[in-house]
């Protein structure tokens, strides 16, 4: 049965253990990023590395931890071609900052070495920051309808300029109606229709996404939202970092109100970098 190194023993591990971790760490060093940034959102960061000491390898892993240098490691990348193995050689790899905002996360490189007990690694020297988007703000109401309570807005993905990956959609419509998102500088709430309008012109104007969907069996309809495509606060060209926008879906509904036509409830958007 294993029983755990006590006394002198268990001093000499410990100090091994010690030792094999600053050699370990000392065969590649992390030069980027190594502390102090602050990464947003969507953001491509070029990750860089330099052999330190040449060694035999097979690959590079690279990998992020939310929580500090304990980990635990979120992989970034596994199994990356060696490229040239030249003490003092640079590597680097293009990462897509991940939507998990954090104040404590740490970068990690890893030689991948034939023999796992000696791979080695290099770390951030300090905590870094990435920055998240504010989540969008459902806000004023969506009349009832003749499918139900209201029309509500959803989004999906993130607000960020650099990774343009955000989605609006419109959900408990009636189901095969034609709808239409539009967007404007301003919140309101004034009769419409046979709801409300929750979204005013302010310094953007009034602008419609074109063009018009349908709504599915469910009374859902979504769409991509580009932002370097949109009006922003100066009402000209692409949204800007620190714009906020006010969305809203239009659809009709003959069954629903004498009018025939109704709207969803407000989405606020803060737009960042």
């Amino acid at each position: 049965m294993f029983e755990p190194p006590t006394g002198a023993r268990a001093l000499r591990v410990a100090l091994a253990s010690v030792l094999i971790t600053a050699v370990s760490s000392a065969h590649v060093t992390l030069d980027s990023p190594n502390g102090g940034e602050v990464l947003s959102v969507g953001q491509v960061f070029r990750v860089e590395w330099h052999i330190a000491i040449a060694h035999d390898q097979e690959n590079w892993d690279l990998a992020y931890s939310l929580t500090g240098i304990g980990g635990p490691w979120i992989p970034i990348a596994d199994n990356l071609p060696p490229g040239s193995t030249a003490e003092g050689s640079m590597h680097s790899f293009d990462w897509t900052v991940p939507d998990t905002p954090s104040t404590q996360v740490r970068v990690r490189v890893i030689m991948d070495n034939p023999e796992p007990e000696v791979d080695y690694f290099g770390f951030s020297s300090f905590d870094l920051e990435i920055e998240g988007c504010a989540e969008p703000l459902n806000y004023c109401v969506g009349a009832p309808n003749s499918a139900g309570a209201g029309a509500r807005m959803d989004w999906t993905g993130t607000a960020s300029l650099a990774a343009n990956l955000f989605r609006i959609s419109v959900r408990d419509a009636p189901a095969g109606k034609p709808t239409l998102f539009f967007y404007g500088g301003a919140a309101v709430s004034a009769p419409f229709g046979d709801g409300r309008r929750c979204v005013g012109s302010g310094s953007v104007g009034s602008v419609r996404l074109h063009p018009p969907l349908v709504t599915d069996g469910a009374g859902t309809a979504t769409r991509l939202l580009d932002l370097t495509l949109l009006r922003g606060a100066s009402g000209a060209g692409s949204a800007q970092a620190g714009d906020v926008l006010y969305l809203q879906a239009w659809y009709r509904d003959p069954a629903g109100g004498p009018v025939g036509f109704n709207l969803s409830d407000g989405l606020e958007v803060l737009i960042c970098d």
